[in-house]
């Protein structure tokens, strides 16, 4: 019974200092929790402290960057120190050393803070004086940095200084400005529209010849296609005035009345030269592109020569000798050359007299459309005779020529309302036939060219159509080809080996006279046609 009171006492007596300690913990608890705040808010301070901190040494680091990446200043300023005395240059070269030294000193004195315990108070005050020292070695800091950058501010301003040129004219490319700096020793140049309208005639020239080698029409509208596509510029009538202004004896233009297949106009510029060569002779386009660049020269030359006699009066300069023209000499500024006057197309034929009516309408129609055209104007002067006086001011006014009967131009009229009349009533199979016997002078004439060119006896058909086809426009060439077999078959042969059809011609018969012979056939067809419109 006393073991087990004094057991009970025991286990009282514990009961009650573990309470004891219990009440003096959370009494102490209580007390240091203002001081654990403290050491948190001491903790976030020395944060922004450090980021401040790193904040500074990276601008230390931009500085001594921006002062190691600064021009180096001229030779005579770099190695100016050798001629000054020792002490100066120790004197000055301590300033950075200086500055160097304290930011080493700065940046090992800024340790890391060690970390806070929360638990102890002592702990708490050793961190908050810790921060106010590290809180005044970075304002020392900072003062240090600002005294270092106000020694640096001569270098960050220093800027150099380069020489301003004036800008020179931009009117001309330099390319062509000074084109002729690479050209022959005394070539003077000449102005861009100039040496344009000297490379169409190049050009022009190179094309004349060659139709004239081939012995066929050169057409403008051709001619100024071919200048294009060498040149790349544009060639019209106005340039061909100039060259004709500049060299009329270049070429023979004339306005003449042909029949092409790639055209439906009959009047056309025809160029040819006024004295051909003798054969093919490549001579003979140099020394006219040369005689021409001369005469352009010598227009320049003028010009030139007007404008040293106002900078430079009473200078006499022979042309011969200039190797340069003057150097404020614009050449852009020359005028640009005049036109000469070309035959111009007519928009709608006029009759100017009976001659010239007579020339247009001979051998085109049969003897029997004119005897019919003849009984139907006598018809109708009768049926005039007959009526009234009133019906004579409905009628038409007629246009009379002065030495023409009246009777002529009634049956030219005829003639013209018939020629409508069968258009109009014209099939479309004779119409057809028509076209076809029309195209196939031409396209003989194309035959014989591709095989002269080509150097060959037999072609292959294939390859025939296509260079024909390049030549020009020709519809259906196919039929057109088989037709060209059935009229003259002893001059184009087509041939069949292996399943594959060659061409052969006749180079020794005249195509000339074949030509003929289908536009007889031509005739013949619009003849029967004629009759049978007629009968």
């Amino acid at each position: 019974m006393r073991m087990y009171s004094c057991c009970i006492v025991a286990n009282m007596s514990a009961t009650r200092g573990q309470q004891q300690t219990l009440t003096d913990f959370f009494s102490a608890k209580k007390s240091t929790r203002p001081r654990v705040k403290q050491a948190s808010q001491a903790l976030e301070i020395l944060k922004k402290l450090d980021t401040d901190l790193e904040g500074i040494r990276a601008a230390k680091k931009v500085c001594r960057s921006s002062v190691s990446l600064k021009e180096s200043p001229p030779a005579f300023q770099r190695y100016a120190s050798l001629l000054e005395p020792k002490a100066d240059v120790s004197a000055e070269s301590q300033v950075p050393k200086r500055a160097e030294k304290e930011s080493e000193e700065l940046s090992s004195k800024e340790t890391p803070a060690p970390p806070l315990k929360k638990t102890s108070s002592s702990n708490g005050k050793s961190t908050l004086s810790r921060l106010e020292a590290k809180r005044a070695t970075l304002r020392a800091a900072r003062e240090k940095l600002r005294h270092f950058e106000k020694d640096q501010t001569a270098l960050k301003e220093f800027q150099a200084t380069k020489p301003v040129r004036e800008a020179g004219p931009t009117a001309v490319p330099a390319y062509e400005k000074y084109d002729y700096l690479t050209a022959p020793a005394g070539v003077l140049p000449l102005p861009v529209h100039y040496q344009r309208l000297l490379d169409g005639f190049r050009a022009c020239d190179t094309v004349v010849a060659m139709y004239h080698n081939r012995k066929e029409l050169c057409r403008f509208d051709k001619l100024s296609l071919a200048v294009r596509s060498m040149t790349r510029h544009e060639f019209s009538l106005s340039h061909l005035g100039k060259i004709l202004h500049i060299k009329p004896e270049a070429y023979l233009v004339s306005l003449e009345q042909h029949r092409f297949l790639d055209t439906t106009q009959r009047m056309h510029h025809i160029l040819s030269f006024i004295n051909p060569p003798l054969g093919q002779n490549p001579k003979f386009v140099l020394e006219r592109k040369n005689d021409f660049k001369d005469r352009l020269l010598l227009r320049v030359a003028k010009y030139h020569q007007e404008f040293l006699d106002k900078e430079m009066p009473g200078s006499d300069v022979p042309v011969e000798a200039i190797k340069r023209w003057h150097p404020k000499f614009v050449l852009d500024s020359i005028p640009d050359i005049p036109e000469k006057e070309l035959p111009k197309l007519q928009e709608a034929s006029q009759v100017a007299n009976a001659q010239e009516v007579l020339g247009k309408i001979r051998g085109k129609f049969s003897t029997r459309i004119e005897k019919a055209l003849e009984t139907l104007a006598e018809k109708q002067a009768e049926r005039k005779t007959i009526a009234p006086s009133s019906h004579t001011l409905l009628t038409p006014k007629t246009v009379t020529i002065s030495g023409v009967s009246q009777s002529l131009l009634e049956r030219i009229r005829k003639k013209e309302a018939l020629k409508m009349a069968e258009k109009m009533v014209m099939g479309g199979q004779d119409e057809k036939e028509r076209r076809i016997l029309q195209a196939l002078p031409g396209l003989m004439r194309a035959i014989r060219q591709v095989f002269l060119t080509s150097k060959k006896a037999t072609l292959l058909y294939t390859d025939l159509t296509s260079k024909i086809r390049d030549s020009g426009p020709f519809d259906n060439l196919d039929a057109l080809m088989s037709r060209v077999g059935e009229i003259a078959p002893e001059w184009y042969k087509p041939i069949i080996v292996r399943n594959v059809k060659y061409v052969k011609i006749d180079k020794d018969r005249d195509v000339n006279s074949l030509c003929e012979r289908v536009e007889r056939m031509v005739k013949n067809h619009n003849n029967s046609t004629s009759s049978i419109k007629a009968g």
